[in-house]
């Protein structure tokens, strides 16, 4: 059973002109979002295993270290893997070959 809302396994915020912090402290504002990387950790220290750490939750975020149709790495596949919905940056083309109704999509 999922009871936890949502959380983040983030290593860095290289690249992404802040929009992950500003993203996740608008999201922290509704409900807490548990964060289990080295960026922004509130769990007491980086989780040894990101697929186990998400299982519990609802929702994951897997936003992209940038955005661009066709840039699309392991991090929604690590939510689908964990049974999360993910909530996604990156590819705003993903939904032609992502079934759309399965990840929220921010834009």
């Amino acid at each position: 059973m999922r009871n936890k809302f949502c959380a983040a396994v983030i290593s860095n915020n290289i690249l992404t002109d802040g929009f992950r912090t500003k993203f996740i402290d608008q999201l922290n504002k509704y409900k807490k979002v548990d964060m289990g990387g080295r960026f922004l950790n509130n769990v007491g220290g980086p989780v040894k295993n990101k697929i186990e750490f998400l299982s519990s939750y609802k929702f994951s975020i897997a936003m992209e270290n940038s955005s661009g149709d066709g840039y699309l790495s392991e991090k929604i596949y690590h939510s689908f893997i964990s049974g999360t919905i993910p909530i996604y940056y990156g590819d705003f083309t993903l939904d032609e070959y992502i079934n759309p109704k399965s990840f929220i999509l921010i834009i």
